[in-house]
């Protein structure tokens, strides 16, 4: 009877659902096995986190649910999806890729070993056939020709074989040793930094700056299909300025200039009104401050010249749309940035915002009017704040771990992220840039902004989530990072 109920419910099962698949063809007892689960799914990274949990708990809900007893005990009784199966699922796929790529590196190398020794022998080969002759008798018996060894003519002679040529040849002359070549772990990241420093031991003392990769940049775009309309249930209407009509036209004025413009970000077919209700709204409160910052046609030199202001009016509506709904402790007072014990750099960022003592987001701002030599300072420094917070977390347990950065030039915003992919190599990677309003009539300008600022929060709070749950002593990654300082006393980055 047990077995007819069995297949009742695997009958019952709809097919089209994902995971279908992995109950049906279980034997009795059915098992809830998450990790087994996973592997079965043998999802990527990107859709772990959020669908595979979401898709664990329907099907619990669904046997928890059915008329057969045994079946809704064990669905009571098992296990959710957490956080700590997910990384143990992804900590095996990874360990899989390593050593798939570490059998392919050793294909590749022993068949370019073998080609060098083949050469070698023929190379060896035809010099003794050029300097001995073809035929010589000794005690009545007949020598082979170091000709025959030559390619082609015997290929077990190359590969050891008994033949007295090869031998007396290994013996004079024995072969090198074949040197093992030194290359990035993924041939996707052209670096413009030094193979050796790549693989240079951890305990060595020079400066991990020379491994940031300002040269790579990799022009991200926020989620989102192409579409030429805003799908949002109301109208956004502020201040009785329709803002859907001014995003709109915003839109269709980027869609006419498409063959002019790289990488632009679509987001208007989403429903994200609270994301463009947190941005707008900001500039709507405080309408006049930011009016009168950038008043047409000159602004007043005071308002100007006074970064702060600038800040006030300008800045924070971009910042508190990223992390208004998240829990971070905000720092707009220049406070200094948490650096390692012996570093000889100080660091007082416009902003940043850290969750129990590991900032995740830094903020430069330089102001209109500002000199292009002051933009460079700020353009380096910030790489080099995002790689000390880095080190913090992976030090202290977080897995994968990402610094998010703003760079605010003049009117200008630009969104990076920075990661360790691969030890001692940190990619900055460009998201997008974009203009901040200066007016009323500049909010078609936050259209493009919308895909970079989702993609900014949910970088946030995905680090935010391995910092809660980090565990120092399952992290595999220390070994990692690099100092940022020389240990001579050498000033990082010099002045």
């Amino acid at each position: 009877m047990a077995q007819k109920d069995s297949g009742d419910w695997r009958a019952a099962l709809n097919k089209n659902l994902k995971g279908t698949g992995y109950f049906v063809s279980q034997t009795d007892p059915i098992q809830f096995d998450p990790l087994e689960y996973l592997r079965w799914r043998n999802t990527d990274k990107a859709t772990t986190q959020s669908t595979m949990k979401s898709e664990w708990g329907r099907w619990l809900q669904y046997f928890r649910g059915c008329s057969i007893q045994q079946l809704r005990e064990r669905a009571m009784a098992a296990p959710s999806m957490n956080s700590s199966i997910i990384a143990t699922y992804l900590e095996e796929k990874l360990n899989a890729e390593r050593l798939k790529r570490k059998n392919i590196d050793r294909g590749v190398e022993c068949q370019a070993s073998g080609i060098s020794q083949r050469t070698r022998a023929s190379r060896k080969a035809r010099s003794v056939a050029f300097k001995e002759p073809i035929f010589s008798t000794t005690n009545n018996k007949t020598q082979t020709s170091a000709v025959e060894d030559l390619p082609g003519n015997d290929n077990e002679d190359l590969h050891g074989s008994n033949n007295d040529v090869s031998d007396s040849l290994s013996s004079t002359q024995p072969m090198k040793p074949v040197h093992k070549a030194v290359a990035i772990l993924e041939a996707d990241f052209l670096s413009e930094s030094g193979s050796e420093y790549v693989d240079s031991k951890p305990s060595s003392a020079r400066s991990s700056l020379n491994s940031i990769d300002f040269h790579h940049i990799n022009h991200l775009v926020g989620p989102g299909t192409t579409s030429s309309k805003l799908s949002t249930n109301d109208r956004l209407t502020l201040d009785n300025i329709d803002i859907s009509k001014i995003l709109m036209e915003a839109r269709m004025s980027l869609i006419k200039k498409q063959d002019e413009l790289n990488d632009v970000s679509d987001l208007l077919n989403q429903t994200e009104e609270g994301l463009v209700v947190d941005l707008l709204c900001h500039y709507s409160q405080r309408s006049s401050l930011w009016l009168q910052s950038a008043s047409y046609p000159t602004p007043p030199s005071t308002l100007v010249q006074n970064e702060d202001t600038y800040t006030q009016a300008i800045v924070k509506g971009i910042i508190f749309s990223v992390v208004c709904d998240l829990e971070l402790l905000d720092h707009w007072n220049r406070d200094p940035l948490p650096v390692p014990l012996g570093f000889e750099e100080v660091y007082n960022p416009d902003y940043f915002g850290e969750y129990d003592g590991f900032p995740v987001l830094l903020v430069e701002i330089k102001k209109p009017g500002i000199m292009d030599d002051s933009l460079e300072g700020d353009q380096r420094r910030l790489p080099c704040m995002q790689k000390l917070m880095l080190d913090r977390m992976l030090a202290a347990g977080v897995e994968s771990p990402k610094v998010v950065g703003f760079l605010i030039k003049r009117d200008r915003c630009e969104i990076s992220v920075m990661e360790i992919e691969h030890e001692a190599l940190y990619v900055v990677k460009l998201v997008r840039v974009f203009g901040l309003p200066q007016n009323n009539l500049e909010l078609g300008l936050l259209c493009p902004a919308l895909g970079p600022l989702k993609y900014a929060h949910e970088i946030v709070s995905s680090t935010l989530n391995s910092i809660k749950t980090r565990n120092g002593r399952q992290n595999l990654k220390k070994y990692w990072c690099r100092p940022s300082y020389y240990v001579k006393g050498i000033r990082i980055p010099p002045e």
